[in-house]
This record gives C-alpha cells, sequence and structure tokens, in this order.
C-alpha cells in the first residue's frame, strides 16, 4: 500500500514539478469532468504508471444509481471515457479502486447493501467480470477501500452493518484475496 501512495505522489509533482511541490505556488488545474447530468455520489480515484487518473464514482439516483469508471485520457483528465459497470438502488459509501502491475483497474462497491468486486479484463475494463463477495441485502453500508497486497493481489475493508442478523455488526473486515 504504501508503494501505491508513493506513486501517488510521484505522478502530482509530475504536474507540479518538484520544486514546486510545497503546493502555495503550484498551480491547480480547475475543470468539470463530463460525468453527464445525473448528481454523484461517491468518487475514489487511483493513478496508473504513466500519471493518467483513473475514477470510479456513483451518481446518487434514488432506486437507479449507476456505478461508473472514468478513463482519464491525460494527466489534467481534461478528456475522458466513462465506462458504466453496474446499477444498484442505491450505493452506500464509496468505492474502492486500484490499478494492478498490468494497468488493469480492480474495484469494489456496495451493491443493493452486499460487497461485489469488479475485476476488469484489460486496461479499459472495457470487459470485466465481478463476484459478490456478500450478498445483497445483507446490510454492508460502508465505504471500500482497496489496497494491493505485496504479491499484487488486492485485499479492502468495509464495515459489517449493526443488523441482528448479521453475522459480524458493527465489526471492520478486512477481505485478503489469494487469486485474482
Amino acid at each position: 500500500m504504501a508503494f501505491r501512495f508513493r506513486m501517488l505522489a510521484a505522478s502530482a509533482l509530475s504536474v507540479c514539478g518538484v520544486a514546486e511541490a510545497a503546493f502555495p505556488t503550484c498551480p491547480l488545474l480547475n475543470h468539470a469532468i463530463d460525468t453527464g447530468t445525473d448528481d454523484l455520489g461517491y468518487v475514489r480515484m487511483a493513478v496508473r504508471a504513466d500519471g493518467r487518473p483513473v475514477l470510479v464514482y456513483t451518481t446518487a439516483i434514488h432506486n437507479a444509481s449507476t456505478l461508473n469508471l472514468f478513463d482519464c485520457d491525460d494527466a489534467s483528465c481534461g478528456t475522458g471515457q466513462v465506462i458504466p459497470l453496474d446499477t444498484s438502488s442505491n450505493y452506500f459509501g464509496s468505492p474502492g479502486i486500484v490499478i494492478r502491475d498490468d494497468g488493469r483497474p480492480a474495484l469494489t462497491a456496495s451493491w443493493f447493501g452486499g460487497v461485489r468486486y469488479y475485476d476488469c479484463q484489460d486496461t479499459a475494463c472495457t470487459f470485466f467480470t465481478y463476484n459478490d463477495i456478500r450478498p445483497k441485502g445483507t446490510g454492508t453500508l460502508s465505504d471500500m477501500p482497496l489496497a494491493l497486497q505485496p504479491d499484487g493481489n488486492p485485499a479492502f475493508l468495509y464495515i459489517d452493518a449493526n443488523l441482528m442478523d448479521s453475522p459480524r455488526p458493527g465489526y471492520l473486515i478486512v477481505h485478503f484475496f489469494s487469486d485474482v
């Protein structure tokens, strides 16, 4: 995980320059990213090795929310492609995203109150598979940060909801993948 954070910091420095790393004099680029007209819910970002951000975000449309990937064309993210991934009645908490060593994104998100893992099969995530980690309706209502383990497989966290029928109410759960 520390390696990934160093990559993000290095990418930010390449946009502003090493001499401007203190940020008071660093010119920040502010522009809208075309995500459509729906209200947005949650967003997370990862940065590719070449400095291009990849965003995962949800829309906040009651009973018709979507999970989308925005793959930026360059480091300033002025243009890019929206890749629709899934729909749910509502997404609870921020999704998670990492970029694996081969450039393929991996994502986690709540899905109808459960947990779903999205495994991109190519770097643009035009093809992906998903696995339900917790079934829908199990009351998983939390952010889902995602990180890479030293072996390159993902690990993520979530809070098991405090429901009477929950196997671990209120617990912080870490999920380690071993073969993704």
